[in-house]
């Protein structure tokens, strides 16, 4: 790819028309902008969530995350008003640990473990993600206290804010540009599908993106599952692993430039 471009950036070059040389130096900044796009699409990005928190704290508080390559990952908990998991979302403490994220709600008293995890036992905990920019989750690692079954929302629409999430539902996520993963659009069958959603009494790293859909967004929720009818889910988020998906932006923008200067080139001289 790259040989191909520099190759027409000489032809364009060599031209004796004006109106040749920027239209073809727009093509070659195009398509390097898409072989960058392609490349940028390999590297995913790991956060260590873990951290040494007292195990309660003020509701709505909020945890940054630098990754080895500068990119920040924010994080807040929220719990739900009732113990079904239809409530609205309501803000909670989100605290880090040796094993990860954990979460005491304003019911979980002074969060003594296992309390201060992401769980059912009562409300439903669920912590909220936001990237830097649009990236595609890939997995998650999750340190048991009980089990690991989880339930897990991507996407969110532009304005979104952590302000927004305190009054919205689980029934309300898809109209604020959420997808759940499931079944039908991740590799969740039991030995495919089943495993990643519902896990056991182990720690394990649950798959996201398993299938390569590459389902992506600004927002990434974890919680506990919130359909559980027997509920005893109690874990902590150790790990989260995304990939970024690309803006090719300046040199896209470059290219667009070429092109139009190629293009009002070619009508004067012609």
């Amino acid at each position: 790819m790259i040989g191909t471009i520099c190759a027409l950036c000489r032809l364009g070059m060599m031209h004796p028309n004006r109106s040749v040389q920027w239209l073809r130096l727009g093509l070659a900044a195009a398509l390097f902008a898409l072989a960058v796009a392609g490349q940028a699409e390999a590297v995913t990005v790991t956060w260590n969530l873990t951290g040494s928190d007292s195990l309660d704290g003020a509701e709505g508080n909020e945890r940054s995350f630098p990754a080895a390559g500068g990119e920040v990952l924010w994080a807040r908990a929220f719990t739900t008003t009732n113990t079904d998991g239809t409530g609205l979302f309501l803000p909670a403490y989100l605290g880090r640990y040796s094993g990860g994220l954990g979460v005491t709600s304003p019911g979980d008293g002074t969060g003594a473990s296992p309390t201060n995890t992401v769980d059912n036992i009562g409300t439903r905990d669920l912590v909220v993600f936001k990237f830097s920019g649009a990236y595609i989750p890939t997995s998650v690692f999750l340190t048991q206290l009980g089990d690991t079954d989880f339930t897990a929302y991507v996407g969110g629409n532009s304005g979104l804010t952590f302000s927004s999430f305190a009054g919205l539902s689980y029934s309300t996520l898809g109209a604020n540009g959420f997808t759940q993963y499931t079944c039908g659009n991740a590799d969740l069958l039991w030995q495919s599908c089943i495993k990643d959603i519902v896990g056991g009494s182990t720690d394990r790293l649950a798959g996201l993106n398993n299938l390569g859909l590459n389902l992506s967004g600004q927002w990434l929720i974890i919680g506990a599952l919130k359909g559980d009818a027997t509920p005893e889910d109690q874990f902590l988020i150790k790990t989260l692993n995304g990939t970024a998906v690309p803006e090719p932006g300046t040199l896209l923008l470059l290219g667009v430039g070429l092109l139009a200067t190629g293009l009002w080139s070619r009508k004067r001289f012609f």
